[in-house]
């Protein structure tokens, strides 16, 4: 399945989250890194024997991805700097959310678009422009 990456891409690294053109998005399980700025880039999906890659036009390695399918989409109501350990983010539907692994970003934003999905018994979180993804837990 071809397409365009249309969230920001900079590259291949674990836990990113590409949302495509087509609506899907999916989420790169694999440890393999690649930095590289790109505008929308052209994306095809390979699916064999169960197992779904991604490959990036450009690059030659092909990484492991799995497909997200969002539970929970609003927007970040409170003040958004980006992710770090214990941040809440309260969502316009009424939810709060709070981080709970290590993983540092810094991207200020003005309500931005929040993507929750539930990977194995964790739930994720993309925001924003922010390529990578979180765990968080419910609050209310």
């Amino acid at each position: 399945m071809q397409s365009v990456i249309v969230s920001r891409f900079e590259g291949l690294n674990r836990g990113n989250v590409y949302e495509l053109a087509n609506g899907q998005m999916w989420a790169q399980i694999e440890p393999w890194n690649w930095r590289w700025i790109w505008n929308q880039p052209r994306a095809i999906i390979i699916t064999e024997n169960g197992f779904s890659r991604l490959k990036v036009e450009q690059i030659d390695h092909a990484v492991l991805v799995s497909q997200i399918h969002p539970e929970f989409e609003g927007h970040i109501t409170n003040k958004f700097t980006g992710f770090k350990y214990g941040a809440v983010f309260e969502l316009d539907n009424g939810q709060a959310w709070e981080q709970t692994d290590t993983t540092i970003e810094v991207d200020v934003d003005v309500l931005p678009k929040a993507t929750i999905w539930l990977s194995g018994e964790r739930y994720k979180m993309k925001a924003g422009s922010i390529s990578g993804s979180v765990t968080v837990k419910k609050l209310r």
